[in-house]
């Protein structure tokens, strides 16, 4: 019986992506401003002028795996966790290129992420594309999705509008995010 109930076991998805939703433009602010010890962009520039004046090397690293995420779009994502019941996420992010679903996973939960990710996209032509061929490959384990994302330009063409949440990149995901995302799951 065990087998039969995890065979038939359907998920909510989310296929969410990292950059904009949970990195956004104000935490790499933030992340400089607290590395310089300012309070704002022109003194930032003003900093970075002077250490390349002393030729000193030492710059913060901003790869993806030192990007800083938001703690407000991260606690909007664990109250998804808490709302949604059998809910798993896709992660369909340039991120999935860092290594195994692990690799993500551990990076994440350092960065205070700590979610549930049941896969990642393939890389194929956008990201619209990805999506689609990842829910046909997999529509058995799908109860309901929907799709996370700052720049849903090519995801509109393929996916249905009202079950995608495009996020403002300069705030990340916030509580109307969430709310809309609530909604699509109901």
């Amino acid at each position: 019986m065990f087998i039969k109930e995890l065979i038939m076991m359907k998920y909510n998805i989310i296929f969410l992506d990292i950059d904009g939703v949970c990195n956004t433009d104000t935490s790499y602010q933030q992340y400089l401003y607290n590395f310089y010890g300012v309070d704002s962009a022109k003194d930032v520039n003003k900093e970075v002028k002077h250490v390349k004046k002393l030729n000193n090397s030492f710059m913060p690293k901003l790869n993806l795996e030192y990007w800083p995420m938001d703690q407000n779009a991260i606690n909007n994502i664990h109250r998804l966790l808490r709302e949604v019941p059998n809910l798993k996420f896709v992660i369909s992010s340039s991120w999935k290129t860092l290594g195994s679903i692990e690799k993500i996973q551990k990076i994440f939960q350092l960065k205070g992420l700590n979610i549930p990710i049941l896969d990642k996209t393939s890389s194929l032509v956008n990201r619209g594309f990805e999506i689609k061929d990842w829910l046909d490959k997999n529509a058995l384990i799908i109860n309901k999705y929907c799709v996370i994302d700052d720049n849903t330009f090519y995801i509109k063409e393929i996916i249905p509008n009202e079950l995608i949440v495009t996020v403002n990149p300069n705030i990340g995901y916030s509580s109307i995010d969430f709310e809309k995302t609530i909604k699509i799951f109901e």
